[in-house]
């Protein structure tokens, strides 16, 4: 009788250890959040907070709160977009990585490197008619014919090619130099 106490005790002890040591890893960790959410309290503006908190949570494979600090971190600057993708990318969520390159290019249809890293993807994905769907999107701008027309040239749809080079406007090719 005396025996199994003792064994129950030990048992009790090494459980209680084992929550205090989990406890304290859990603590560790809490607290060094706590300290990148107060520095971004305090600068918000600063990137490279934002970047090594996302990075430090895919570090803790916690890829759940590295997306919430992703999403909080792109208001500050569109640049965030670009390593955002990166993780997606990264880690293989090739549908996250689609998700993150839509938002953006909606959000900032202005912003070409957005619609270029969006297009690459897919092209490197071999996913052409995505890419082809992409450039759909993005040539309602000129700006994007003449990426569209290099596009299709290195994916062999010469007539695609001459089908684009043919709804493009003199005036509208001015402005990229084919016409000069």
């Amino acid at each position: 009788m005396v025996n199994q106490i003792y064994h129950s005790r030990f048992a009790d002890d090494i459980a209680i250890i084992s929550v205090w040591a989990k406890s304290k890893v859990r603590t560790r960790e809490a607290c060094f959040r706590k300290e990148l959410e107060d520095l971004i309290r305090r600068g918000r503006w600063n990137k490279s907070v934002w970047v090594k908190y996302a990075k430090w949570e895919e570090s803790q494979k916690d890829f759940a709160r590295s997306r919430s600090v992703w999403e909080r971190a792109v208001e500050v600057d569109y640049s965030l977009w670009l390593k955002y993708a990166d993780f997606e990318m990264k880690n293989k969520f090739v549908n996250h990585t689609r998700n993150v390159w839509d938002r953006a290019t909606q959000l900032l249809p202005r912003v070409d490197q957005l619609w270029y890293k969006y297009i690459h993807m897919e092209e490197v994905l071999g996913n052409v008619a995505a890419a082809r769907q992409i450039f759909a999107r993005w040539m309602r701008d000129q700006r994007g014919w003449l990426s569209y027309i290099k596009f299709e040239l290195r994916s062999r749809g010469l007539e695609r090619f001459l089908s684009a080079l043919s709804t493009v406007t003199p005036r509208s090719v001015l402005g990229f130099g084919l016409l000069v």
